[in-house]
């Protein structure tokens, strides 16, 4: 997989997981929105307009793979940095809000669980 081809890996599994973290508790709410599009724009030095987050998290309800399947399957192509990377972006989304339902913890699990990071990465313990 050339360079190129494994960026744009990382920005799209970005993108839908930050989508999808703004819908987690069935509730899109502008402040989700907003911190995804400053999280993506931190991470990847590009812009991205709320449609588009909005857009994303939708289309992918209807997905017929679920997140963590998706991210599941892409693990192995990401870089050990980027997986924690979109970890901590989902996490920060999550957190947005000032309250975090039992709906958007398990799917934090889920997701942190497909991505095959372990809960001493994510702290910061190990790389």
């Amino acid at each position: 997989m050339t360079n190129s081809a494994k960026k744009t890996l990382f920005q799209e599994a970005l993108l839908k997981t930050l989508a999808r973290a703004t819908i987690a508790d069935s509730n899109i709410q502008a402040v989700e929105v907003e911190a995804a599009q400053a999280i993506y724009e931190r991470v990847t030095g590009q812009t991205i307009p709320s449609g588009d987050i909005r857009a994303a998290a939708r289309g992918d309800i209807f997905e017929a793979k679920s997140l963590p399947k998706y991210l599941s399957g892409i693990k192995g192509k990401l870089e050990p940095k980027e997986r924690k990377t979109i970890a901590n972006a989902l996490a920060e989304v999550i957190k947005t809000d000032g309250r975090v339902s039992p709906f958007e913890i398990d799917f934090f699990n889920n997701a942190v669980r497909a991505l095959g990071c372990k809960p001493s990465e994510i702290k910061g313990l190990e790389d």
